[in-house]
């Protein structure tokens, strides 16, 4: 309940372009890391498998580092993590996929992707991409 004001006044502040941002030099790896570690006892009671994937283009490009909210890039983790749990939890194969991955772009020449991927067994995939 708490949580869901919490995410309802930050659409609020965001659809007023008063949410503050703060990028901050972050390991998107090791964010990945604690959220889906915040899941471990939930994933293994409902028999949900968690995949964490680092492309190599993280390492090709020695990215280690990046400017970005960790905050926030926990929550929207948490919040995706909780619905796909909610949806996959349902179905004969249960697994949840989060990859983060560097994709280059023409106005900054540099991107990292966040994306959650769950397969609900019946070959529907969901793919969320945060950047």
């Amino acid at each position: 309940p708490k949580s869901i004001v919490d995410d309802i006044l930050t659409v609020s502040k965001l659809d007023s372009n008063l949410l503050v941002i703060t990028p901050v030099p972050s390991q998107p790896v090791e964010i990945i890391r604690r959220a889906v570690k915040m899941f471990d006892p939930e994933l293994q009671a409902k028999g949900i498998v968690m995949i964490r994937e680092v492309h190599p283009s993280l390492e090709q490009m020695r990215i280690d580092w990046v400017m970005l909210d960790p905050s926030r890039v926990l929550q929207i983790l948490i919040n995706l993590i909780t619905n796909a749990i909610k949806f996959t939890a349902g179905v004969p194969k249960r697994a949840i996929t989060v990859a983060v991955s560097y994709i280059p772009t023409k106005a900054t020449n540099q991107a990292a992707s966040l994306t959650l991927n769950d397969d609900w067994g019946d070959g529907e995939i969901v793919y969320i991409r945060f950047q």
